[in-house]
């Protein structure tokens, strides 16, 4: 499986919380098929990372 930020961007999330759902979930499904150690597995959980810094980053600005 491969993931990339752009996929979660224009998945038509409906905003960025369903966006860091979705990427957890990824996230769950690749290290299982791909193994805890796998670079998928670590650049999953990196989106997730992205996403959920992008969230706190908008939630400062307000």
């Amino acid at each position: 499986m491969t993931t990339t930020l752009n996929s979660f961007e224009n998945a038509g999330a409906t905003n960025l919380e369903e966006a860091i759902i979705e990427a957890i979930t990824e996230a769950r499904t690749t290290c299982e098929v791909d193994g805890t150690d796998s670079a998928g597995c670590a650049v999953a959980w990196d989106i997730v990372e992205e996403l959920q810094a992008e969230k706190a980053d908008q939630q400062q600005a307000k």
